[in-house]
């Protein structure tokens, strides 16, 4: 099994649909990443743990930030480290897959044996699997529709006494 730990702000800021939601709301931003850790989780599966390290204002960790599920928050500039030390605790148990495109997150990732998936990749694997499935769900659409049409043809067929 696997965790995925994920620099939050640092995603945030890469990946321009969640960057547009910082002029309306900061929270907003937040959640719709979850979102996408969520749907990640899901198509990539295998992933039992998820942790969002965000780092910020004293302010944040006065608040009760630290009860919601999944999410870390830090004081200013301790989020890197906090992050390593996720590492730390989920490795004995898990195979750690880190999202950031900060170095020091990175390297020091590797260092500590966990994998690293840069913020590009991690919301492109999320759009290409979208349109694989639709791709797929369209083609076995397709045929089912012809199998339906020939069945549908035979049984009125049968029941209006037509060959």
């Amino acid at each position: 099994m696997k965790a995925l730990i994920i620099d939050g702000y640092n995603a945030i800021y890469k990946i321009p649909s969640l960057r547009r939601h910082l002029d309306v709301n900061l929270e907003l931003a937040r959640r719709e990443l979850k979102k996408y850790a969520k749907e990640f989780m899901r198509k990539t599966g295998g992933i039992a743990e998820l942790k969002i390290v965000f780092d910020g204002k004293a302010m944040y960790k006065q608040n009760n930030f630290a009860s919601i599920k999944d999410e870390v928050y830090t004081t200013e500039k301790m989020g890197d480290t906090e992050i390593i030390n996720q590492i730390r605790v989920l490795s004995p148990k898990y195979d750690i897959l880190v999202v950031s495109d900060d170095n020091y997150v990175r390297n020091s990732s590797r260092s500590h044996n966990a994998s690293v998936l840069s913020v590009k990749s991690f919301s492109q694997s999320i759009a290409k699997k979208d349109k694989a499935t639709a791709n797929k769900s369209n083609d076995s659409d397709k045929h089912l529709e012809e199998y339906d049409k020939k069945r549908i043809n035979s049984e009125l067929a049968k029941e209006w006494n037509v060959k």
